[in-house]
């Protein structure tokens, strides 16, 4: 399968399972978000808001079940522990949104994280310095974000999928590592929030959110790893 979007070609990119179909490719064989099914979008084009310590945390806001539909957009049935994150196409600490339009599957280079967060944080900085306009950043870092890496960071190391270990999941969440096994379709159980959180997952909801349970509400408002 085969999309062309400008000069970049995009092809599928699949795990070791025959009917997950991942994410897309750019040019130099490294993952981006399928530009059709995750055009990008944007809650605010505010750099006093996004600069404000904490920011994201305050809109994050994505649940179990849209996390499920976006893997099942992208075709993935199946996955194992770290191998993706459901990740904002422009981030949130970039003013991206929670809608389906700005999430895709992003496969994991490293044991936490990825590439693309480094990128995220540095264009963060330079609009928080005034050094350049927060819609500017919007727009680097949606779509191909390599682009942006090499021009603000420097040359980015050739994509490697993380070596993950651990039993196969369903698109509802990831097993293994200091994960327990979900179940239901809930998000992998983590040690701590902050745990949870450095994989992408919370808040979490009373009354709306099973995972919710597993965590202390310290200040007792109802919502945890916000």
């Amino acid at each position: 399968m085969a999309l062309v979007l400008s000069v970049v070609n995009f092809s599928a990119v699949a795990d070791s399972n025959d009917d997950d179909r991942g994410t897309f490719l750019n040019e130099d064989q490294t993952p981006i978000a399928d530009p059709k099914a995750t055009p990008g979008d944007v809650l605010t084009t505010s750099a006093a808001k996004v600069c404000v310590r904490g920011y994201s945390a305050t809109v994050r806001n994505v649940s179990t079940s849209t996390k499920n539909q976006i893997y099942a957009s992208y075709g993935i049935t199946h996955h194992v522990s770290y191998q993706y994150e459901i990740d904002h196409d422009i981030s949130l600490e970039l003013g991206g949104s929670n809608s389906v339009k700005n999430l895709w599957p992003e496969p994991n280079d490293k044991a936490r994280g990825n590439s693309k967060d480094v990128l995220e944080n540095k264009l963060r900085s330079l609009v928080c310095k005034g050094t350049i306009s927060l819609k500017t950043a919007q727009q680097a870092i949606k779509g191909d974000w390599t682009k942006a890496y090499a021009k603000y960071i420097g040359k980015l190391a050739k994509y490697r999928a993380y070596q993950h270990t651990g039993s196969s999941s369903s698109s509802g969440g990831t097993t293994g590592g200091t994960t327990s096994t979900p179940s239901g379709g809930t998000d992998p159980q983590y040690s701590t929030c902050a745990e949870a959180k450095s994989h992408g997952y919370g808040p979490y909801r009373s009354g709306t959110d099973p995972e919710y349970a597993w965590y202390r509400d310290a200040d007792h408002d109802g919502v945890v790893c916000e």
